[in-house]
């Protein structure tokens, strides 16, 4: 027993010893010992084979190697990132940027007659029958979905677009919420391709008559003609009274053929006649677009100017013209009627003409004609918000005008209009330009005191000196403004 007890004691006294070295131990540790270095997502690109080896020696991790460019993904403590970017055999060293999921995109004239106010109603303008009558609809776009259609242009067999007019004008109707893309002014409308234009974008008069007779047989709604001449023609006009005669309501461009001075009556036909309503452009200022025909039939203005849009071949593209402007009116008809199931065509263009937004000289006038159509109050719910032509002035400032590599950047940008109140709710983009030449940008929107506050992390690949900020900012009923500043890092 005697044995026993001694190694008892030992073990005992051992594992005593024990922990108080390991107590004593973790007291002399340094705290800084503990915390591993920061470390920064960057893609480092070789001038030859990637070489992981020099990665790891400037205390790097490899996060993913490619087979199809000559780049590393790695974790790299920042200190570390500009000597491996000095490395010969290093090409480039990137900060690992992030990308987004892309929504729909609001564009502007959508936004500025408010159709996505009625959207968040729950009215998208669903099952809506609309004619586009025009040079066919991209059939494949995946922002479109085309419910049927016809074609009238010889050597043709379907309504598909062969030149991009009408996928554009389609788009701004009822470009699908599909979370990709842009989005129209009645979404869920039913759309249908009636091609009576070619790849160049003319037509005979005969094959558009044809292509208004097949939209009344097969139960249109609307139709939208976002072309036109200089010339009357019994047969289209006879064709388009009796359409409306049908309840068919037609919507036309009123033409491209106006002057600066907005003198002249030169509106286009089919525009020109009493049962169609023909439409302006205006800008983002709710001014009327330079080129956009004036005249006593102009009888409702919409956006018309750098419209985003749907176009052939599954892409996107930008366009002006009362062309574009005459879809615009097309969806809040379609808005119109699906909130208001009992309306004729006559009640629709009533609905729009009463309520829109009144420009130009008071009451109808023939630059605007009624004025501005605004789709809350066309469907029946909202108020118009009064007309705005102000112009927005805009300063951008930086906390210091100095910094070192690694500190943040503050930067304010203040809106203003001509009278120097604040202007909130103003969307404003920031372009900052790095010493490297690398653009960085961010987008926010000024609160109620009209300012917006960013931060920008100065990062050692965006390189030591000068550095441009540009801010830019918009609002609808507003023309837009930017400002520069610039700061440095050392």
């Amino acid at each position: 027993f005697g044995s026993r007890s001694k190694w008892g004691r030992y073990l005992t006294l051992a594992g005593t010893v024990l922990v108080a070295v390991v107590l004593v131990a973790a007291t002399l540790v340094p705290a800084t010992a503990l915390a591993a270095p920061t470390k920064t997502r960057y893609l480092v690109g070789f001038r030859g084979q990637p070489d992981v080896g020099l990665v790891r020696a400037f205390g790097g991790e490899i996060i993913h190697s490619y087979r199809i460019v000559p780049a590393l993904a790695v974790r790299l403590p920042d200190a570390a990132a500009a000597a491996l970017a000095a490395n010969p055999r290093v090409a480039y060293v990137d900060e690992d940027g992030i990308m987004h999921a892309i929504g729909d995109t609001l564009p502007w004239g959508v936004d500025r007659i408010d159709a996505d106010v009625v959207q968040a109603g729950g009215n998208s303008g669903s099952g809506v029958k609309v004619g586009i009558l025009d040079t066919g609809i991209d059939l494949d776009h995946p922002d479109l979905h085309v419910a049927g259609g016809a074609t009238f242009v010889d050597g043709t067999s379907a309504p598909d677009d062969d030149n991009g007019h009408g996928t554009h004008v389609a788009g701004t109707v009822a470009a699908l919420a599909n979370g990709t893309g842009v989005i129209g002014v009645a979404p869920a409308a039913a759309l249908y391709a009636v091609k009576v234009l070619d790849s160049g974008g003319s037509g005979y008069i005969s094959d558009i008559v044809a292509g208004i007779d097949w939209a009344v047989t097969n139960g249109m709604k609307v139709i939208n003609m976002s072309f036109g001449g200089s010339s009357d023609d019994a047969t289209l006009r006879a064709a388009c009274d009796n359409a409306y005669a049908a309840g068919v309501l037609l919507v036309a461009a009123a033409g491209n053929s106006g002057n600066p001075a907005g003198k002249g009556d030169n509106v286009s036909y089919p525009a020109r006649y009493s049962s169609v309503i023909a439409v302006a452009a205006t800008d983002q200022s709710d001014k009327r677009a330079s080129f956009s025909s004036t005249g006593p039939d102009v009888e409702l203005a919409a956006p018309g100017v750098d419209i985003l849009s749907t176009y052939y071949g599954g892409g996107y593209a930008t366009a002006s013209g009362t062309s574009m402007a005459c879809p615009h009116v097309v969806g809040v008809a379609a808005l119109v009627y699906y909130a208001n199931a009992g309306y004729s065509n006559a009640d629709v263009r009533n609905a729009m003409t009463s309520t829109a937004i009144d420009l130009g000289t008071a009451g109808r006038d023939t630059l605007y004609g009624y004025g501005l159509v605004y789709a809350p109050d066309a469907v029946g719910g909202g108020s118009s918000p009064p007309p705005s032509s102000g112009s927005l002035a805009v300063t951008v400032t930086t906390d210091k005008s100095s910094y070192v590599m690694g500190e943040t950047v503050t930067i304010t940008v203040t809106v203003v209009d001509e009278n120097g109140a604040a202007v909130g709710d103003a969307s404003v983009h920031l372009d900052i330009v790095t010493a490297s030449g690398k653009t960085r940008t961010a987008d926010g929107t000024t609160g109620t005191d009209g300012t917006a506050v960013f931060s920008y992390k100065t990062k050692v690949p965006d390189g030591k000196g000068t550095y441009t900020v540009t801010a830019t900012a918009s609002k609808s009923g507003y023309t837009s403004a930017s400002a520069t500043t610039s700061f440095t890092v050392q």
